[in-house]
């Protein structure tokens, strides 16, 4: 009980911190907003952003599972990796945008959850939706 009230408190701090952030990254392609949501997902694991974002894929997994977060946390961070990354490319940073896909794929793991694209409101955090990934 108590590690679950830990893990919906970071879910809910996470998103609190990100929700508005990501959107105007998104509409608006505003870089401040997208390093306020790439320094939370460092914050979420205890690293600064620049640290977090050059893990590889495994590594950042590997983070997240000793920070404690789980595995609901981690599908949270990495929907937002992917989002961020669809803001850097439609800003042209195609490079960037590869960097930050990337660490994507720690969501595409067996245990992670997936989250409808819908970035408004609570739609970002209350819909989760099963994706089949071929490989």
């Amino acid at each position: 009980m108590l590690q679950r009230d830990y893990v919906l408190a970071q879910i809910n701090l996470f998103v609190q911190t990100v929700l508005e952030p990501l959107r105007l990254a998104l509409e608006e392609l505003d870089l401040d907003s997208v390093h306020t949501v790439e320094q939370a997902i460092g914050k979420l694991i205890d690293l600064d952003a620049d640290t977090a974002l050059a893990l590889s894929p495994d590594s950042l997994v590997t983070m997240m599972q000793l920070s404690g977060i789980g595995d609901s946390v981690a599908g949270y961070a990495s929907y937002a990796l992917a989002r961020i990354a669809d803001s850097y490319e439609r800003m042209g940073k195609k490079q960037t945008a590869g960097v930050r896909r990337d660490p994507e794929r720690l969501g595409r793991r067996p245990r992670t959850r997936h989250f409808s694209a819908d970035t408004t409101g609570p739609a970002l955090y209350a819909r989760p939706v099963a994706h089949n990934h071929a490989s």
